[in-house]
């Protein structure tokens, strides 16, 4: 047998998972958990200490799975190119390869600490919450040749920001970037008369840390970005633009801010897009092409920035 794909219970895939680990020419092994978001309470599936399985080339697992046995499980693959894993049970997550050169994660939102080390990593995809009901410490990724990253968040809120900070300083070096920031979640401001009138320069930086060095992205030439654009996250575009060298593309869509508005205590205009206006007569996406021509990086760094504005300031 070179491929399997089992789409079985999370109870089946535990008492299973050590007949299936014997199947020393398996190339390809697809397994997908039915009740991985509902019925399904076990802890997670146990990998054996010992087993023949090492000529898998793709790998995907969609299932609760210890991180522990898991990492043995990749480290014993040489041959391993692809990999996939969402819902990794633990604290920690710390995972390490030196053969795969596509790495997809998922729902890994209950690790505290993240690890990764892929010295032929060339494109990552990585999808998860960070929303303020998680409490997510730190983020290291040892991805040298690191090409193309795909870096997803449903939600962002203030006390997070500096993981996802964690995650753009791993992948510093790709040359394309498709980085979507869901709603974005500032600090609770409980209901006050006395308090003035808020403004998004009062929400968190999402991208950059204001007094901090910036990374430079030696390597960046086109980047897709979604987010909610007020003032401070847009200053912090314009950073990123400004300590990208070679950037050469530039994709923006605006995401809406939340709909909570009585709780966080700001004015509906707080969330409002400041990009500018397309050619829809809009303010929710916008695209610049071949900014390596002339001074037009720097023309759009002032479109962006609304230098004629003095309501706008920078970081």
């Amino acid at each position: 047998m070179r491929d399997l794909s089992l789409h079985i219970h999370g109870e089946t895939i535990e008492s299973l998972f050590p007949l299936i680990l014997s199947f020393g020419s398996l190339h390809s092994l697809f397994i997908n958990s039915v009740d991985s978001h509902f019925n399904y309470d076990g802890n997670g599936v146990r990998v054996p200490p010992s087993f023949p399985l090492t000529q898998l080339k793709y790998l995907c697992i969609e299932a609760r799975m210890f991180e522990s046995g898991l990492k043995t499980l990749i480290m014993e693959q040489r041959n391993l190119e692809y990999l996939c894993i969402e819902y990794l049970t633990g604290d920690d997550v710390d995972l390490s390869s030196q053969s795969v050169k596509t790495l997809k994660l998922s729902n890994t939102w209950r690790a505290h600490k993240t690890y990764l080390s892929f010295s032929k990593l060339e494109f990552l995809d990585l999808s998860f919450s960070l929303s303020s009901e998680l409490k997510l410490k730190q983020f290291h990724g040892d991805m040298p040749v690191l090409r193309k990253a795909l870096v997803e968040t449903s939600a962002l809120s203030e006390q997070n920001v500096p993981m996802l900070r964690d995650i753009l300083k791993s992948i510093r070096n790709v040359s394309e970037l498709t980085l979507h920031i869901g709603k974005s979640y500032p600090k609770f401001i409980p209901s006050a008369t006395h308090l003035p009138k808020l403004t998004s320069f009062d929400l968190f930086h999402p991208l950059v840390e204001p007094g901090r060095h910036m990374p430079v992205f030696p390597n960046l030439r086109s980047l897709k970005l979604s987010m909610c654009c007020y003032e401070n996250a847009l200053q912090d575009l314009i950073c990123v633009l400004q300590h990208s060298p070679y950037i050469d593309s530039l994709h923006l869509i605006h995401v809406e801010g939340p709909d909570d508005r009585q709780k966080y205590q700001w004015a509906p205009e707080v969330w409002h897009s400041k990009l500018p206006l397309n050619s829809e007569g809009n303010r929710k996406y916008a695209h610049f092409s071949n900014l390596q021509t002339g001074d037009k990086k720097n023309e759009v760094i002032k479109l962006l920035s609304g230098e004629n504005s003095s309501k706008r300031r920078k970081i």
